[in-house]
This record gives C-alpha cells, sequence and structure tokens, in this order.
C-alpha cells in the first residue's frame, strides 16, 4: 500500500480503498460526548458501520477528572456486553484520556473473538503507519491530563516536542474552531518546525473540519483522535 506520509487523511483513504467490503467496529462513547457519533461516520464513508454502546456514570457527572476516567473505565465490561451479539472484531473507547490515565485495555476482560483499543492506542498506531516519531499535541484538557499524555507519548518513543492545552475540563463539544487555532499559534514556530506531525487529542472536540486545512498549510500529517479511530478500524492486523 502507497501512503502519502505527509497526509493523515490520505493514509485515511487508502485504508477505505484496500477494502471492498463494508467494515463493521464497535465504539464505546462517554454518555457526554456529542461529536464522536458526529465525525466517525463522516471518516469512515460508505465502507464502516460504527456500532456504539455508551458509558454512564452512575453519578451522572461529565467533568473530566481523575473519578470521572475511573468510573468510565469501570463502565467499560457492561458496554462490551452490549455490543458481545454483534460481529465486531474491534471495538474502541472513544476517550483517549482513560487510555493514558487508567489503561483499560490492560485491565479489562474482554469476551472471546473480540479485540479493544483506545483512542490513545489508536493514535500511537496511525503516528507508526505515518512514520511520525516527533509530534506537536494539542488538547482541550487540564494542565495535568495534557501533561500526563505528554510523558506517556514519550514513554512510547513518541517525542513531543511541543505542546498546548486549553485547560478545559467540561464542554468540549462547544470548543470553537479559533479557540484550537489560536491554541496553535501558541506554539513556537520553531519547536513546531521541529514535529514532523500535530497531533489534536480528545474525541470530544470538534476538529474534522480543521484537519485538511491545517494539514496544507502546515505541509505535516494532522491526527485527531477520532481519524487515528477510523484508520485503527478499516486496519486489518492491529496489535493486539
Amino acid at each position: 500500500m502507497s501512503v502519502l506520509p505527509e497526509s493523515a487523511l490520505a493514509l485515511l483513504e487508502c485504508l477505505r480503498r484496500a477494502h471492498e467490503h463494508e467494515r463493521r467496529s464497535g465504539v464505546l462513547v462517554p454518555w457526554a460526548n456529542a461529536v464522536i457519533e458526529s465525525e466517525l461516520p463522516r471518516l469512515g464513508a460508505d465502507s464502516m458501520v460504527w456500532h456504539y454502546a455508551r458509558l454512564m456514570p452512575g453519578d451522572g457527572r461529565t467533568e473530566l477528572d481523575a473519578d470521572f476516567l475511573s468510573v468510565i473505565v469501570a463502565a467499560v465490561p457492561s458496554a462490551l456486553a452490549q455490543l458481545s451479539a454483534l460481529d465486531v472484531p474491534l471495538v474502541q473507547l472513544g476517550c483517549t484520556s482513560a487510555g493514558f490515565v487508567a489503561r483499560p485495555r490492560h485491565s479489562t476482560p474482554v469476551p472471546a473473538g473480540m479485540q479493544l483499543a483506545d483512542a490513545f492506542d489508536a493514535i500511537l498506531h496511525t503516528l507508526k503507519l505515518l512514520m511520525v516519531r516527533r509530534i506537536a499535541l494539542l488538547t482541550p484538557y487540564p494542565g495535568w491530563i495534557g501533561q500526563r499524555e505528554v510523558e506517556s507519548f514519550r514513554a512510547t518513543g513518541v517525542d513531543v516536542v511541543t505542546s498546548a492545552h486549553l485547560g478545559v475540563a467540561d464542554g468540549y463539544r462547544h470548543i470553537k474552531r479559533p479557540q484550537i487555532t489560536g491554541l496553535l499559534e501558541t506554539l513556537p514556530m520553531p519547536l513546531l518546525q521541529q514535529a514532523d506531525g500535530i497531533v489534536l487529542s480528545c474525541t470530544g472536540w470538534p476538529t474534522l473540519c480543521l484537519l485538511a486545512e491545517l494539514e496544507q498549510s502546515l505541509g505535516k500529517p494532522v491526527v485527531s483522535s477520532n481519524l487515528a479511530m477510523a484508520v485503527c478500524g478499516f486496519s486489518l492486523h492491529y496489535p493486539p
């Protein structure tokens, strides 16, 4: 498969074209996330059917903190059971921060024939396919979660050369385009130029509208959490 390493969108298009038949994938959606179900169908085009199960904390919380991530991960087994009757060999947890804070893939029992990944796994997988090892990281997260992600990337061998975080703990779907582009503009240009690619982490803020524009203006792959989940949905040999 010929992949254009300067474009994450081109990678996704190559993967879509490589499959003649419709594919199916499961997604576990944090209950207050209103963006995943908007962006994934557009990224999958007519080649992917997404089956969703929602993760709802018993206390109805929505604010992103360590307790929220713990209860989201605790809800994963029952959500997997909802999808166990479907032919979905890959189910992805649509919460990037849970992937690097709570590590659900390493602690959650998974039904036979089903594979569990999370959005952070998906980003790492996509960066590997794109041969990107140095990134600029943008997130909407509170500072401590953003820093935890920086450390988690570095622990996997991905160098975060610069990063910026909005410092927001809730209401990610209301984040506007100028807030994201403004966050990018805060990054020091010499460091941004050193990055091989840009990561827009978080499944809950609307970034799909920016991907093509940023790839063209920056001349680098731009990987969002939702785009990475789509890439993994089309990858035949996603690592267990």
